[in-house]
Parts: structure tokens; C-alpha cells; sequence
């Protein structure tokens, strides 16, 4: 009678949170504000109610409220979220699910520089995953790949995270795919193919426009401004910025606008514009530090002392190779 009492209470009569949680997943890319509001919505319904179902739910609402605060930068409310989750979501009954959050977690620590905390995570999410079907947990496996294959390119391990970004393609279903090619084109970008990575971003660019992927489209519009920089077509660039600014301020991502104002720095430097350049990626380096981004914080540092270097302000180039030296020494790779 006990049980049966509970299983009634659980049923959450003010709303139902699996729907819910089942609209806010769906809705993660094509309306991030949405999405955000469902899961609370569903994490509120759910707290309601009592027994394991309640539990599950609270715990899938936390597990996209993580996975957005990771994407717009926020790294404190990441990990916060992906820690509740964990105790909400049992590994045996929620596989899937919990190999989302040390997907999440190998994202988190990264952008810390905490390549071996990383490295544990997506371990953990791998080892989940070993024995069920890829078409079943496509979501959680490409997450998975995609982080792994950025912290083994950056932990000088590129023929390896060439074969794992290789993976996530064959994996990747159509929502997924911009995300992969973007990444593609990033390493295209940094390995001195603008061409190749121009092409691979035009290409994530009409796939996320097919897909109604509003929240990776000022990633990419700032990936083709980058490249347009480096091909040497300013006017260009200077227009899709522009874009990539407006839609990033529009969505409140404090991470990919720190990203465009780096690229807007290069833009401004190939202008000639040095001091335009330096209040570009004075921003970029404020925002990193909000957000707590060790790894992002040491490239804006090498990019800025640079720039002192070209200005020929060498105290304040000093400085900036010092604190990238210091964040560099920070980084723990196992």
C-alpha cells in the first residue's frame, strides 16, 4: 500500500516533468531560453514529487541545465549542476544520461586546464557506453568524442584526436553535425588551411540553418570572419563579425563572444588598427576571467603579448608571457 501511495505521488498531477524534460533535450540547439525554462520548469515539477521517477527527472532536468551553462561559459554552474545530477541519476539505471555528464565534466575541466581531471571524466563516460549500441546513445558518444579528440589534440596527441574527431562523424546524426564540422574547421583554421576551414564552416553553417541551430550560428559566423582574416578578405570578415557580435550579445553567451572579440582583434591588427586590437582582447581577457577560463585566458595572454610586442610596450608584453607561463604551468596533463 506504501508504494503504491508513492508511486501515486510521484505521478507530479501539477505537471509532468518527463515531457518537460523531453522538450527542453529537443530544443537545446533551436531555442536555448526555451529549453533552459522547460528544465527548470520540469526540475521545479519534479522536487514536488517523491520516489525514483521524481528523482530521474530532477536529475535530467540538471543534466541540460549543465550542458547549457557549459556552452554560454559558465563553468562554476556547469560542474555545480553536473554534481547534483550525479546524485539524482544512478549509473546502472540512467547510462546514458550520466555518460552526458562526464561529457559535460571533460568540457569543464578542460577549459580549467585540468587535462587530467578531463581525461578521467570522459573515461568514466566511455566505459558507460562499452557495451551498448552506438545508434542508442549517439548523443552522449559524440559529446564524448568531440571533448576527447580536443583535449588529446591539445595535449599533443593529433593523430589520435584526428581519428576520434573521424569518429564523431560517422556517428553524428543531422542535429549533431554542425557541431563536428565546426570543430573540423577550427583545427583546419589553427593548422594554417583557411581555405579547407572555410569551406567546412560554410558547410556546418547551411546545416545549422537546415537544422534551426540558432545557438551554434555565432560560433560559426566568428569561425568565417576568422577565416575571411586569414584569406586576406577584411570587408568580409568585418560583416560577419559584426553578425556573430549581435547574435552573441542577443543570446547572452558570454564564451563565444570572448571568442569574437579575439577575432575581431586579428581583424583590427590586419587593419593596422593596434589599438582597436588591444581593446578587443583587453574584453576577450576580462571575460575568460569571469568565467574562469585558464585555457582561453592563456591564449588571449600569448595573443595580447604579441600585440604589446608590436606596439612596443615590452613591460606590459612581459607581463602577459608571464601570466600565460603561469597558466601554462597550471595545466595538469595527468
Amino acid at each position: 500500500m506504501e508504494s503504491e501511495t508513492r508511486r501515486i505521488r510521484s505521478e507530479l498531477p501539477s505537471g509532468d516533468p518527463t515531457l518537460l524534460n523531453r522538450l527542453a533535450w529537443s530544443r537545446r540547439y533551436s531555442d536555448s531560453a526555451a529549453s533552459i525554462d522547460f528544465a527548470k520548469t520540469a526540475r521545479g515539477t519534479a522536487t514536488q514529487g517523491s520516489g525514483r521517477r521524481s528523482r530521474v527527472q530532477h536529475g535530467l532536468a540538471l543534466c541540460t541545465l549543465a550542458w547549457h551553462a557549459k556552452w554560454r561559459g559558465d563553468l562554476d554552474a556547469a560542474m555545480g549542476y553536473c554534481l547534483s545530477a550525479e546524485t539524482y541519476l544512478p549509473e546502472r539505471e540512467n547510462t546514458e544520461a550520466r555518460a552526458r555528464v562526464y561529457a559535460i565534466l571533460g568540457s569543464v575541466h578542460f577549459a580549467r586546464n585540468r587535462f587530467d581531471l578531463a581525461n578521467c571524466a570522459l573515461d568514466r563516460g566511455f566505459w558507460l557506453l562499452r557495451d551498448m549500441p552506438d545508434e542508442d546513445v549517439v548523443e552522449a558518444m559524440v559529446d564524448l568524442l568531440l571533448t576527447r579528440a580536443i583535449v588529446q589534440r591539445h595535449t599533443g596527441e593529433r593523430a589520435r584526436a584526428g581519428i576520434t574527431l573521424s569518429r564523431a562523424q560517422e556517428l553524428s546524426n543531422a542535429e549533431m553535425q554542425s557541431g563536428v564540422e565546426y570543430c573540423t574547421a577550427t583545427w583546419l583554421l589553427t593548422d594554417g588551411d583557411a581555405e579547407a576551414a572555410r569551406i567546412r564552416g560554410v558547410t556546418a553553417l547551411e546545416n545549422a540553418r537546415e537544422q534551426n541551430n540558432h545557438l551554434l550560428m555565432p560560433y560559426l559566423m566568428g569561425l568565417l570572419g576568422a577565416c575571411d582574416v586569414k584569406l586576406g578578405r577584411l570587408d568580409e570578415a568585418g560583416l560577419n563579425l559584426d553578425e556573430a557580435m549581435a547574435l552573441a550579445e542577443a543570446s547572452g553567451d558570454d564564451r563565444v563572444t570572448c571568442f569574437i572579440h579575439r577575432h575581431f582583434a586579428q581583424l583590427e591588427t590586419e587593419r593596422g588598427e593596434l589599438g582597436a586590437a588591444k581593446g578587443h582582447l583587453e574584453k576577450a581577457a576580462r571575460l575568460a576571467k569571469a568565467l574562469n577560463h585558464a585555457f582561453e585566458r592563456k591564449r588571449i595572454a600569448l595573443q595580447l603579448a604579441d600585440l604589446f610586442e608590436q606596439l612596443k610596450e615590452y613591460k606590459k608584453a612581459v607581463h602577459q608571457h608571464k601570466l600565460a607561463w603561469r597558466l601554462q604551468n597550471e595545466t595538469r596533463m595527468s
